[in-house]
């Protein structure tokens, strides 16, 4: 029994119990699956006629985790699909979709899908996952972030606002010295690891040593089942599909921003005296640029 006739049964089961923009949703979904496996949600929503959170709410209607969840019905293991098909060979699909006339709705549904990762992040991670992975990180002696290669970026940016208010933050180098610098890593320590599809293999054995120390683990990955997400204390979740070459790093880089913000917000004055104190040295040291007397210097 193909897949989609699966998800035909299922929804039928629950037609019911739907709202009537939910039951729209459903029906289009099953009148155009490949639509489904290969458009992004909003353009989906456009077709159907309803908003795109509709979508969201009818994954969870039907018992799914997310909308992602949902869609991989239609397409296989989005994940696997996309790590086997390999760089080189979405990079040829990509620029089969692109030139003339079709630039324009390449652009379009490249942003498109960014919108839907930032709207699936959002609806994938209840504000007592992050609250549980604030907590987490506020008792811990250490907090070592660790992302390697595109997801090292993120890793960084986390880590360089998190010094602005608190001074424990070890950034793992995206380099030879993953190894010295997780060495003493235990049980009053905190890692916060950001990995996606691809996973990097020495993200995974250092997630897995530090693990064995007894230091709690915080994810941002794209799959609760990945070795990352299986290893740790709290998972918060990302979407990675864009139709680029590339997965996106957007809602990694959005999702590390509301942690930070959140760790702000519950931070008292300490985290503000913390700040004030950052703005005087950066002031001291004139890093930022003033439309002053003097030019900026490179």
């Amino acid at each position: 029994m193909s897949p989609t006739v699966d998800i035909a049964q299922h929804i039928a089961q629950r037609f019911e119990t739907l709202t009537p923009q939910q039951r729209r949703a459903a029906r289009f979904l099953l009148d155009h699956p490949t639509e489904v496996a290969l458009k992004s949600m909003r353009e989906l929503a456009q077709g159907a006629g309803v908003p795109p959170v509709t979508f969201v709410r009818l994954a969870r209607a039907l018992d799914f985790a997310d909308y992602n969840a949902l869609r991989a019905v239609f397409q296989g293991d989005v994940r696997q699909d996309r790590t086997r098909a390999g760089f080189s060979q979405k990079a040829r699909d990509l620029q089969l979709r692109s030139g003339g006339d079709k630039t324009q709705a390449l652009v379009k549904e490249l942003f498109e899908a960014e919108l839907d990762n930032i709207e699936l992040t959002f609806s994938q991670n209840h504000p007592d996952q992050l609250i549980a992975a604030a907590d987490l990180m506020e008792r811990a002696r250490r907090l070592f972030v660790l992302g390697r290669r595109s997801c090292h970026p993120t890793a960084a940016f986390f880590h360089y606002v998190h010094r602005l208010f608190r001074a424990n933050a070890v950034l793992v180098p995206d380099g030879g010295q993953l190894v010295d610098c997780l060495r003493d890593a235990g049980p009053d320590d905190v890692l916060l690891v950001v990995s996606v599809a691809p996973y990097t293999a020495d993200t995974v054995e250092a997630a897995r040593w530090a693990r064995e120390r007894g230091t709690r683990l915080i994810a941002i990955t794209d799959d609760r089942l990945s070795p990352i997400g299986r290893l740790a204390d709290v998972v918060l979740m990302v979407g990675t599909a864009t139709p680029s070459f590339f997965h996106s790093i957007v809602p990694m880089v959005a999702l590390a921003q509301a942690l930070l913000a959140l760790l702000v917000a519950r931070g008292g004055d300490a985290a503000l005296a913390a700040i004030e104190a950052s703005e005087l040295q950066l002031n001291r040291f004139q890093v930022y640029w003033t439309d002053g007397d003097q030019e900026p210097t490179p």
